[in-house]
């Protein structure tokens, strides 16, 4: 599986916090060609308006641009709040489909300590 991923950190040499404790919205777009292997990428955008506009571009791009989902009867494009599901042949195996999904999400940017911190880690601590 081919990803891509973007990640951003902030922070403040005098104290090692964040003072603004700045919010970012992450844009996820996947998206699974016929017979070939799915790629994923993410955005940052300071504001969840603009978030929105690039997510409803970039489902529509994906959507409009693949001949597969255009020449299918069974065809979707399905939105929600925070995400947009497209593609062709809803339920059926994924090999033998085209589809993808572009969704939006709130993250906090990490302060100094967070770089250091280990996922693993944290699940160790919460094991004991």
């Amino acid at each position: 599986m081919k990803k891509t991923t973007s990640t951003t950190a902030a922070t403040s040499k005098a104290t090692g916090k964040n003072k603004n404790n700045t919010d970012v919205w992450v844009l996820t777009i996947f998206f699974s060609e016929y017979k070939e292997e799915e790629e994923v990428c993410n955005r940052c955008f300071v504001t969840k308006e603009l978030a929105e506009v690039a997510m409803k571009n970039e489902a529509r791009r994906l959507y409009k641009l693949s001949g597969i989902i255009q020449e299918a009867d069974n065809k979707y494009f399905e939105e929600s709040e925070n995400r947009i599901d497209f593609g062709e042949s809803w339920g059926e195996s994924d090999y033998r489909r085209e589809y993808g999904y572009c969704q939006i999400e709130r993250v906090k940017l990490e302060v100094e300590v967070d770089v250091f911190v280990s996922t693993d880690e944290e699940d160790e601590d919460l094991d004991d």
